[in-house]
């Protein structure tokens, strides 16, 4: 982890010095970026699945599709194709790079820069690690990132290309990719929207273990029976949110819409707001959260930087920020001390 807090103070201390014009923004940018690849590119061993996807990757060399029949079609031919598991590494950070590239140049001004680097990378258990450590849902989750640019256009067609090429890396996004492109409409936060979310909210967590439980269960079983495995163990454990998650989600979720009611923004703005909401809704899923949380975890920290861009009411702001910080901090401390955490010794082929 020293790598890694090492890189980030690095990164985050490079973007609180000012540029003068937007080719200097996106020179510092792919700067910062490049020193990220090479963290990744490079990694060796890097977290719990890092072997298996390995094993696949020799696997389907030698028996082809046999290997493993389950696996998505899409993953299986970029096995395939390319000739190393190095080089799989290589093009999946390549593209995790540059989706991060498009989510600072396309939202986040220059003078934020810093601050989107910092939640980024405090949020690292559903950013940075959790991209390069589940490699297909990494390939997909970059791929979403990407698609925004034509759910703010409304050009469904190429919308609908992008995720039909992100649904052959994990299917899981065919969850969540409609529900981004209809909740980002150009409606404006009112108090009508701000009662219908919080009422949304409450609803799922108060069912996340029963109603919805046994819906996902259907649907699960009839559509998606690759997953029915992972499912079983969700309903094992047999519990919704835990109680400080849903008060965090709660909570800010409360302070933002509050923050941003009546503000007059711009249709970026409104949609990554939006996608912000759905990452804090994801906590009160619990067990049935299926990775909504790392889907919209990278729109979080911009929407993150617009409560701080356009918030005019200092107390509502100084309490967002506040509750995201501590919050933050707490849950890497926990995900840390996790048993089952593997990031403590970072090695690289580089060193």
């Amino acid at each position: 982890m020293n790598v890694y807090f090492g890189l980030s103070i690095f990164i985050v201390l490079i973007h609180l010095l000012p540029v003068k014009n937007e080719r200097q923004y996106s020179v510092r940018l792919l700067f910062s970026l490049f020193i990220l690849f090479i963290y990744g590119a490079f990694r060796v061993d890097y977290g719990l699945d890092h072997k298996s996807y390995e094993n696949f990757f020799y696997g389907i060399k030698l028996h082809g599709h046999e290997y493993n029949e389950r696996m998505e079609i899409g993953y299986y031919y970029l096995n395939k194709i390319l000739p190393t598991f190095r080089s799989l590494l290589v093009v999946q950070t390549m593209l995790i790079c540059s989706a991060y590239y498009c989510l600072f140049k396309w939202y986040i001004p220059s003078k934020w820069a810093w601050f989107g680097f910092l939640l980024l990378f405090l949020n690292g258990q559903f950013t940075i690690f959790f991209m390069l450590t589940a490699i297909r849902n990494g390939i997909a989750t970059s791929i979403l990132i990407l698609s925004t640019h034509f759910i703010h256009k409304r050009k469904s067609i190429y919308f609908i290309v992008l995720i039909f090429i992100a649904y052959w890396f994990h299917n899981s996004i065919i969850f969540y990719a409609p529900i981004a492109y209809i909740i980002a409409n150009r409606n404006t936060i009112t108090k009508k929207s701000i009662f219908a979310w919080l009422t949304i909210m409450i609803i799922i967590a108060l069912t996340s273990n029963t109603i919805l439980l046994g819906f996902i269960d259907t649907l699960v079983t009839r559509y998606f029976t690759r997953y029915s495995v992972p499912f079983e163990q969700v309903k094992e454990l047999g519990k919704s949110a835990g109680l400080l998650a849903s008060l965090f989600a709660l909570t800010t979720s409360t302070l933002l819409l509050l923050i941003i009611k009546n503000k007059h923004l711009s249709e970026k703005e409104g949609m990554i707001t939006k996608f912000s909401l759905l990452f804090l809704m994801a906590y009160l899923f619990g067990p049935l959260n299926m990775r909504m949380t790392q889907y919209f975890a990278s729109f979080f920290v911009v929407g993150s930087i617009f409560v701080v861009n356009k918030g005019q009411n200092i107390p509502l702001k100084f309490a967002y920020l506040l509750a995201v910080f501590l919050y933050l901090l707490y849950a890497l401390k926990i995900w840390i001390e996790d048993p089952y955490f593997s990031f403590d010794i970072y090695r690289s082929l580089l060193f």
